[in-house]
């Protein structure tokens, strides 16, 4: 139901709504070079730095990226 009700505003205001999987690990994943960060699950880790391609992220920001990146595909 409140799926239903979101999916009306975002229609209503020409918006997209993401329905994503409760276990894809948005914020785990770097969206640079896709390394998955185990050590993200800790909810207190608010940036992290990919240990492949050193690119520092920020938890909310690179979850936000991958879950775009996931809708396009």
């Amino acid at each position: 139901m409140f799926r239903s009700f979101l999916t009306y505003i975002a229609n209503w205001y020409g918006r997209t709504i993401s329905v994503v999987a409760k276990n894809y690990p948005s914020s785990q994943l770097c969206h640079v070079c896709g390394t998955h960060n185990p050590e993200v699950k800790k909810l207190g880790l608010r940036q992290w730095t990919c240990s492949n391609c050193c690119t520092v992220h920020d938890r909310d920001e690179n979850a936000s990226q991958n879950i775009t990146s996931s809708m396009k595909d």
